[in-house]
C-alpha cells in the first residue's frame, strides 16, 4: 500500500495469504505497522520512504498497488 500509515488494511490482505509491502513517510507509522504485521500477520514488510520523490527500489513483482485516498 502507498502511503501506508499503521499498515492496517494491508493487514487484511496479509490475512488472507497476500505478501504485502507498506510504503510511508512518517517513520512512527512505518514502526507501528511493523508491530501490526508482525502481531496480526507474522509476515509482510515496510519501508520509509518520501513517495514524492518517486517510488522506493521494490524487489520482486506486485499483482497491483493499493492506496486508499482520504
Amino acid at each position: 500500500e502507498l502511503g501506508c500509515r499503521n499498515e492496517n488494511n494491508p493487514i487484511h490482505f496479509a490475512a488472507y495469504g497476500w505478501d504485502v509491502t507498506g510504503v510511508d513517510i512518517d517513520s512512527f507509522s512505518v514502526a507501528d505497522g511493523e508491530y501490526n504485521l508482525r502481531v496480526f500477520c507474522h509476515t509482510g514488510s515496510l519501508i520509509h520512504h518520501d513517495l514524492n520523490n518517486g517510488l522506493p527500489s521494490l524487489d520482486g513483482q506486485f499483482k497491483f498497488f493499493w492506496h486508499l485516498a482520504c
